[in-house]
């Protein structure tokens, strides 16, 4: 079983996860985008590459990341673009 934030509704992620045929359910997460629950909880951050420098700078993806990794005993952050054309 496959949570995803609805914040998430934009995204191509959930409509290609639909098509594996992996349950899917829309929610909302205290922490990270998609959380992937069977005998290890795995919460995954998306980011765009700008979204991503821009958190880099204003210094929020600490934050971030620690509140992901006390959470979960598994974070993966997926940053998705170019993020030298972002600089």
């Amino acid at each position: 079983m496959i949570f995803y934030d609805y914040h998430e509704d934009q995204s191509p992620i959930p409509e290609l996860i639909k098509r594996l045929d992996v349950p899917l359910t829309r929610t909302e997460l205290q922490v990270g985008d998609y959380v992937v629950s069977g005998a290890e909880n795995i919460v995954v951050e998306r980011k765009e590459a700008g979204d991503y420098v821009s958190s880099l700078k204003d210094g929020s993806l600490h934050t971030q990341l620690y509140e992901l990794s006390t959470n979960y005993p598994y974070a993966i952050l997926l940053v998705e673009g170019n993020v030298t054309h972002e600089l």
